[in-house]
């Protein structure tokens, strides 16, 4: 699953400002609340500490131009590096941020020492089940147990099936509707018992 759709999970789904507010009104807009930027930050974090680093050395070596060539040519597998070719740090990364072992050690942390986060911190792990189905062994499989066990799924690779990301979108964007539905619903409402 691709990072931004990681993000927007969490932010919609783990923070004050999203689904949750619709039986539980903040009266702030997302932008505002603290824990919507929380849960986006650890939605997306998983992915940006295992591939960040090195997508910025790409982008200043000039790499990431000839992957994005590659990628709008509909060569989608293609313009991702072969795994060989990653440095030792981003698969280490990667063990580490998409083990539900190390995750729920984190949330056993979050839940002692920062109640409040607790909520966001739940896009973390969040993050990990949705990368399960659509990650093949071929291509990052997600170490679901590291470092335990290195047993993974053999997904259906969203790089190579785009039906898969189409599908999510799909879901993501009809949710997003229906909470900015609930939103503007809520405003009408309060503002007829003025």
């Amino acid at each position: 699953m691709d990072t931004l759709a990681h993000a927007v999970i969490g932010g919609l789904f783990f923070s004050r400002s999203g689904v949750r507010a619709v039986k539980h009104p903040t009266g702030k807009p997302f932008w505002r609340d603290w824990t919507f930027w929380a849960a986006a930050g650890f939605g997306s974090m998983p992915d940006l500490a295992s591939f960040g680093a090195h997508f910025c050395g790409m982008l200043f070596s000039g790499e990431l131009r000839e992957m994005l060539r590659r990628f709008l040519a509909g060569d989608v597998m293609a313009a991702a590096p072969p795994v060989e070719m990653l440095p030792h740090y981003v698969i280490l990364n990667y063990q580490l941020t998409h083990s539900l072992v190390i995750a729920l050690a984190a949330g056993v942390l979050v839940r002692l020492f920062w109640k409040p986060g607790f909520l966001p911190y739940l896009a973390w792990p969040v993050h990990i089940l949705c990368d399960i189905p659509v990650h093949g062994r071929s291509y990052f499989a997600t170490p679901v147990f590291w470092p335990l066990s290195d047993w993974s799924f053999d997904g259906w690779s969203f790089g190579k099936n785009l039906w898969i990301v189409a599908g999510y979108w799909g879901v993501i964007l009809a949710v997003l509707a229906w909470r900015i539905k609930k939103r503007e619903s809520g405003v009408a409402l309060s503002l007829i018992h003025i």
